[in-house]
């Protein structure tokens, strides 16, 4: 066997192990997050699961502007910056961020009635950024088990805490902002004894140079991240804004069930960050490639269930979600087509050092989803929302495979079509799971 040939065995069997572990764990809390969820949407009833919604949109799109994660793996995963020097920079920036944030939501919480959820946020967004920007180190050196316990704290620790508080405290959506706010601290402390047990980082110091530089990339990632989450989200957005929060409560049951197909890319993109971020250009290029097939394949395989299984919603929610059957299956083509973007976002941002293309890639999809919306949202209500949520995915991650498709100098029928490998990689996963199987007496 050649050198090269040994070396894509050690990264294929490196990745396949880091994305069996988190394959394994994200599984169990999919299965919390998804069945507390059901609880805190019964209890919570349409309005205020939308006010809820509302949170996390406001924390995740203040986070999003730290890109602790990806910065940590840029300055010092492939730059080989100092560790002390990026630690002690990226503290730097985060709390800069934060600074400026709270003041503006603490204004807004003081200036328009009813917005004391902006509170929660307030409280929980320091402690999150902390964890953000650890989760950078975690997954460059992949430290999953780090990362899968941070994943477990955020949403199985808010999801199963806000099922139980619902039924027992009489202000129940308070009761849920509690809860979300006490479980960002424990990840924040959590997150911060992990990285400082790992390493020596204190006492704190940093460099001027290193500074600039991790402002510089976090100012532009930052940005790439924040515009990506907002196209996640702005169809979420602009229901809240122009329907009401009782509309987003029914419209969050149909978003919530889409992004499940997510799982399964997000697990790969954990176990391949650190080989896709360090590894040569092409080794990194085909990993991806291959990463983005296998995600395809999968996603649409659920996608098809997700369709098929769209008529029990009213049975598992509650018949005040029934209106969540057609655009969660309107948005299942869209969300297929997108689960390839966090794969190939690891690859521009972190290997490339380009976070603008996924920028531009961002904008257009969210582009076509707001203007979608903007103009049949009165007419069509909630089929607006997912047909342009729908439309935008799949005009953008379109766009993202050619781009990447430019950029590697792989052909789109490589980034796309299945191999014969990855049947092969198929049948022995079938095989693995018969052979494990006990047998029948």
């Amino acid at each position: 066997m050649s050198v090269a040939a040994r070396d894509r065995t050690a990264v294929a069997k490196s990745v396949g192990s880091a994305g069996l572990q988190v394959f394994r764990v994200r599984v169990v809390v999919e299965f919390l997050v998804a069945g507390s969820g059901i609880f805190v949407t019964r209890g919570l009833g349409p309005h205020d699961k939308g006010l809820f919604l509302d949170v996390w949109l406001v924390l995740w799109t203040v986070l999003r502007f730290t890109a602790g994660d990806v910065s940590v793996a840029w300055l010092w995963g492939k730059q080989r910056s100092d560790q002390r020097d990026v630690f002690g920079a990226g503290l730097m920036f985060g709390a800069g961020v934060y600074m400026v944030a709270a003041i503006g939501l603490a204004c807004a919480a003081l200036a328009i009635p009813g917005q004391r959820i902006l509170w929660a946020v307030i409280v929980a967004l320091p402690f999150a950024i902390i964890a953000q920007f650890a989760s950078g180190f975690f997954m460059t050196e992949q430290r999953v088990g780090l990362v899968n316990a941070q994943d477990a704290l955020t949403r199985v620790g808010v999801g199963m805490g806000a099922a139980i508080a619902v039924y027992l405290f009489h202000d129940r959506l308070l009761a849920v902002l509690v809860v979300f706010a006490g479980d960002h601290v424990i990840l924040g402390l959590f997150s911060i004894v992990a990285l400082l047990m790992g390493a020596r980082l204190l006492p704190l110091r940093t460099t001027w140079l290193t500074v600039k530089e991790y402002s510089g990339f976090a100012i532009q990632a930052g940005g790439q991240q924040a515009l990506a989450f907002l196209n996640h989200r702005v169809d979420v957005v602009m229901v809240a804004f122009l329907l009401g929060p009782l509309a987003l409560g029914i419209y969050s049951v149909a978003l919530a069930i889409n992004e499940l197909l997510w799982l399964f890319a997000r697990v790969m993109g954990i176990a391949a960050f650190s080989k896709i971020t360090t590894g040569g250009f092409k080794e990194s290029a085909e990993l991806t490639a291959r990463c983005v097939r296998h995600g395809l394949i999968v996603s649409a395989v659920g996608g098809l269930a997700a369709g098929l299984a769209a008529s029990l919603v009213p049975f598992v929610y509650g018949g005040a979600f029934e209106r969540s059957i057609l655009p969660l299956r309107i948005l299942l083509p869209g969300v297929v087509a997108w689960s390839s973007i966090e794969i190939l976002t690891i690859f521009f941002t972190t290997q490339c050092g380009r976070p603008m293309i996924m920028t531009i890639v961002q904008g257009l999809s969210a582009s076509i989803c707001a203007l979608v919306i903007v103009l049949f949202a009165h007419s069509l209500g909630l089929i607006a929302a997912a047909i342009g949520a729908s439309l935008g995915y799949l005009v953008a991650g379109s766009v993202a495979v050619v781009m990447f498709s430019r950029v590697s100098g792989l052909s789109v029928a490589r980034v796309l079509l299945p191999t014969r490998q990855d049947l092969n990689d198929y049948l022995k996963l079938v095989v693995r799971v018969r052979t494990s199987l006990p047998s029948s007496p």
